[in-house]
């Protein structure tokens, strides 16, 4: 039985060496993190009463993306600053939201109250456990989590100018 100890720490060892941004990147779960009233996994049902002065959105293809087998669409409030990436199984499924996007003159902000105008140096403090060095660049974006799964934060003039959430690569 000794064996599988020594293994199993053999194992992390060799992922921390050939990934080295998990080791020191803290992580992130991003699934409970939200914009506003807007979550990940929100089904489009839900939308209306999440942005309840927005005008209806401009609604994109539906597209399968042969990554995750999902049928994609994005829905963009521009007069919101909102765009929504939703997908769902089948082509005319309920859709669920993949991925969020916000940008001026969107108002809302994050869980850890990061919004657009926000300080950058802000941003890093109240998210600091999950920052991403290495997929970070400076003064023009942060990365918390990475880009296959958390929260990209744009950044001009030291400001927060857009929020991402989501999945931003296959």
């Amino acid at each position: 039985m000794r064996t599988l100890p020594s293994f199993s720490a053999a194992f992390s060892l060799l992922l921390l060496c050939l990934f080295p941004s998990t080791a020191r990147c803290g992580s992130f779960d991003y699934s409970g993190e939200s914009i506003g009233a807007l979550k990940l996994g929100m089904t489009e049902d839900k939308l209306a009463s999440a942005l309840p002065d927005a005008k209806p959105p401009r609604r994109g293809p539906v597209k399968l993306f042969g990554a995750d087998g999902l049928y994609h669409q994005t829905w963009t409030f521009s007069g919101a600053g909102v765009e929504l990436d939703l997908a769902s199984a089948s082509p005319t499924g309920l859709k669920t939201v993949e991925a969020i996007t916000i940008s001026s003159p969107c108002k809302f902000q994050t869980s850890r109250e990061i919004g657009i105008g926000t300080p950058a140096a802000q941003a890093l403090k109240a998210y600091k456990a999950a920052y991403n060095k290495q997929e970070s660049k400076p003064g023009e974006s942060l990365v918390f989590g990475s880009v296959f799964g958390g929260l990209i934060i744009s950044v001009k003039d030291g400001k927060v100018s857009g929020l991402f959430l989501g999945a931003a690569a296959e």
